[in-house]
């Protein structure tokens, strides 16, 4: 495959993922204007929902690698006839899940009575929205692998624009209140996965069907793991945050807890380009060998480089102009941070290389085990000793392993083959 033919899509997808936020900061901004409790009850509904945020992501990423590792045009858009009722079959799940599950997490780490109650009061929308979300994220990933990224990029950023037309006519002018942000959260999801649908039924898919029991299997499984990938660095940050929060680990003091939060925010923003190489390539790897991925490692690794150094450099003028931060915490932070950027491109290459062979489990255990039993133990330990650079070496040592596993596992992979040809 050329190069450039490769890349073919790739900024449409990275910009996606970016834009994606931007509708919590608007739903956030809009919500704050409604007095105290409503930015609260907000959060802690985002924060409940994690599970199916991260099901919404998995199922599409999952959708979008068999649809482009299907054999030929006819098989690819049976395939996706079968993946529309796969995906509302687990959307439904995830809703009856939610249904039994969120009302309780509510109450029990929701706080004052007051932001309770609103976050209560919207989260049957948010409930009804699932399935449709699922459908929406599925039906925008099936569009990228169908090379059709532009088109899915328009969409999103008119539907970024639409949910926040609506949101600020239902919690206002309409006086649905804080409710309003949720019911505008659920005609978006339901005009999302009707466009989306329509969008890819354009381009000849078959209409939705009951998949075997085989296939659906299948999917069921790689997103179950793709999930659980995307899930464990997000608790991993929740239990990081926890051990610098902690008054009783080492020598507390405010600014190592401020500037680990403020850190996360420059995280989010250096990461998603991470994020979009490994979905990206997924769909776009023809092999997961180390020949395939070697010329990925030599182009991309110079920039990485480039951009370590800079974070290194700017790092400091960065945390006191942005973030205001700075001190021995902060500098350490950025500074693993830095060096942890080419180890990142690296094993995101990698990640990319064994899902697009179908190999969810393997990035996915590896990254649980990185993160349980190198990352936290890494920041407990350099907490206690009051030791920044040991703390940190969470951002750098777990990447590090992960990089070191992936490429046997790609070698793997190449092996497994080779006695697959040998057998025959």
């Amino acid at each position: 495959m050329k190069e450039a033919s490769l890349w073919r899509g790739f900024f449409p997808l990275l910009a996606s993922l970016s834009i994606a936020p931007i509708s919590f900061q608007v739903d956030l901004a809009m919500v704050a204007k409604l007095g105290v409790g409503a930015p609260a009850a907000y959060a802690l509904l985002a924060r409940i929902a994690l599970l199916d945020s991260t099901l919404v992501a998995a199922v599409g990423v999952v959708a979008s690698v068999m649809v482009a590792k299907a054999r030929d045009r006819r098989d690819k858009l049976a395939i996706i006839g079968q993946l529309w009722a796969a995906a509302f079959a687990v959307g439904l799940c995830a809703c009856a899940v939610g249904c039994a599950v969120y009302p309780t997490a509510l109450r029990l780490i929701g706080g004052t009575r007051e932001v309770v109650a609103l976050a209560s009061a919207a989260l049957g929308w948010h409930l009804a929205a699932i399935p449709f979300r699922i459908l929406s994220g599925v039906g925008l990933f099936i569009l990228f692998a169908m090379e059709r990224g532009r088109l899915a990029l328009s969409w999103k950023l008119f539907e970024v624009a639409l949910k926040a037309i609506g949101a600020y006519a239902l919690i206002y002018p309409f006086g649905f209140g804080f409710a309003g942000c949720f019911v505008a959260g659920f005609a978006t999801s339901v005009a999302g996965a009707a466009t989306t649908f329509g969008m890819v039924c354009a381009e000849g898919a078959a209409a939705p069907r009951l998949p075997p029991w085989s296939f659906a299997r299948a999917f069921l499984a790689d997103a179950m793991w793709e999930a659980s990938r995307i899930l464990s660095p997000q608790l991993l940050v929740l239990a990081s945050l926890a051990l610098f929060a902690a008054p009783w680990l080492g020598r507390f003091e405010p600014e190592r807890v401020d500037s680990y939060a403020a850190g996360q925010i420059l995280v989010l923003f250096l990461f998603t380009p991470f994020t979009a190489l490994t979905r990206f390539l997924a769909m776009r790897l023809t092999g997961s060998t180390r020949e395939a991925i070697a010329p990925l490692l030599r182009q991309g690794l110079p920039i990485a480089l480039v951009a370590a150094a800079l974070l290194l450099i700017g790092g400091d003028w960065l945390g006191a102009a942005i973030y205001q931060r700075e001190g021995r915490w902060w500098s350490a932070f950025v500074e693993a941070l830095a060096l942890s950027l080419p180890i990142r491109y690296a094993a995101n290459v990698m990640r990319g290389a064994l899902q697009s062979g179908g190999r969810f489990a393997d990035a996915a255990a590896t990254d649980g085990f990185a993160a349980a039993f190198v990352a936290l133990p890494l920041t407990a330990i350099g907490l206690h000793l009051d030791t920044p650079a040991i703390a940190y070496l969470a951002l750098v040592a777990p990447e590090t392993l992960c990089a070191a596993i992936l490429w046997n596992r790609v070698a793997d992979a190449r092996a497994a083959r080779a006695q697959t040809v040998l057998q025959l």
